[in-house]
């Protein structure tokens, strides 16, 4: 368990740590417009990826968890969930022809056609890497090596490739090597551990769509933040404001990690035995540790930030300082989404919790022109609140059922 524990960690840092390393260059050297460009389509191609994955990353755990020991009932369910997310880019490619014949969507929400469709590869490609597969059989630990060798082929071939502002095609064809790569070493694990896979009886496999299915309708809200912040973004502030975003939201990401780790370390411990005084004090660590994170990101951007920011790029510094506040109520809700509302199945509580972020996030946009004149200023408080909101929501509901 602690193994499994570990392994998943460091392949989530090392996914990570790829963007933050390459995230500098590309501003060198594309510079800022042409980086925000990638990262909205970057964003809709995360859209794709959440769109296939279908709620298998979570719901499919568990169930190969309960087949380990019988290997023919495993490779059938495989084999059923790889058809179902290759029907799920059967849609995918359905929408891209849909807009293909339609340039002029694509023209007024500012994307570029081909960037889209090298993205949407992209993420379809990533969601199908077996993560679940392996995270259920407790053998995570085997995709550690082929998942640093693709983060460092993806670092190097953008650094190799991407040198100049016209070479933007370069960067989904530097993350798509790595994922092929990636996806195939992930399939030559899959073969050994499970053998060629096979397929359920339809009505089996219509019920296992079903129950994946109820894991993402939770989780469709989040797929049209995802895919809506990003374009809401560039329409306030463009394309540069899309970049700045995208830098915020990495070094927040980078700085939950370990928040994330902690909820998920207790979460088996929870599970088996649950405690409230050690939830009480667990959570009260998590805040204490994400204040104390808030505190010195503030210091060094403030003494340290005109050193490390381009000249003409300092203001994102205070963008940053801005958005940095929503990882207070990030390391709450994490971990009371994780090891409270979920070890006791209270999943309508997780996404009644979404609800009401994004309707902080409404009245956050709504009231924020009192506050803020710069458009993007607007955008990161109402994402802050979202945070916020759902912080508010699970705290509630984990007061209310007695368990914090």
């Amino acid at each position: 368990m602690l193994l499994n524990f570990v392994s998943l960690s460091s392949i989530n840092l090392l996914n990570l740590l790829a963007p933050v390393i390459v995230i500098p260059w590309l501003l060198h050297t594309l510079g800022v417009r042409q980086y925000g460009v990638i990262a909205l389509h970057q964003y809709l191609g995360q859209f794709v990826l959440m769109w296939v994955d279908f709620g298998f990353n979570t719901w499919a755990v568990n169930e190969v968890a309960g087949r380990a020991q019988d290997r023919r009932a495993l490779a059938a369910l495989v084999g059923s969930i790889y058809l179902i997310k290759l029907a799920l880019c059967a849609v995918v490619v359905l929408a891209l022809g849909v807009l293909a014949l339609n340039p002029q969507w694509v023209a007024a929400a500012g994307l570029n056609l081909p960037l889209l469709a090298a993205f949407a590869a992209l993420g379809a490609l990533n969601s199908f890497y077996p993560g679940w597969l392996f995270q259920g059989l407790e053998r995570i630990h085997a995709l550690i090596v082929p998942t640093a060798l693709a983060r460092l082929g993806t670092v190097a071939l953008v650094f190799v490739l991407v040198r100049q502002p016209g070479d933007m095609w370069a960067v989904p064809v530097a993350y798509l090597a790595s994922s092929v790569l990636l996806d195939f070493s992930a399939a030559r694990q899959l073969l050994r551990s499970v053998g060629w896979p096979t397929l359920l009886p339809w009505r089996q496999m219509v019920t296992v769509a079903q129950h994946a299915g109820q894991v993402f309708g939770s989780r469709l809200i989040i797929m049209i933040y995802v895919a809506c912040s990003p374009l809401l973004v560039r329409a306030a502030a463009g394309a540069e404001g899309v970049a700045i975003y995208s830098l915020c939201e990495k070094a927040i990401g980078l700085c939950r990690v370990p928040f994330d780790m902690l909820a998920n370390a207790a979460y088996p411990r929870l599970a088996r035995e649950y405690r409230k005084t050690f939830a009480q004090r667990l959570l009260q660590l998590q805040l204490g540790a994400a204040l104390a994170v808030v505190l010195l990101l503030t210091a060094a951007l403030h003494f340290a930030g005109p050193y490390l920011l381009p000249a003409d790029w300092a203001h994102a510094g205070n963008y940053l300082m801005l958005y940095s506040l929503a990882l207070i109520p990030i390391a709450a809700h994490s971990f009371m989404g994780t090891c409270v509302l979920l070890v006791h199945g209270k999943r309508w509580a997780l996404s009644l919790s979404i609800v009401v972020g994004l309707a902080a996030y409404i009245v956050a946009w709504s009231a924020g022109g009192w506050l803020w004149e710069d458009p993007l200023a607007r955008v990161i408080t109402a994402m802050v609140m979202v945070e916020f909101g759902i912080c508010a929501s699970r705290y509630f509901h984990s007061r209310k059922s007695g368990l914090i």
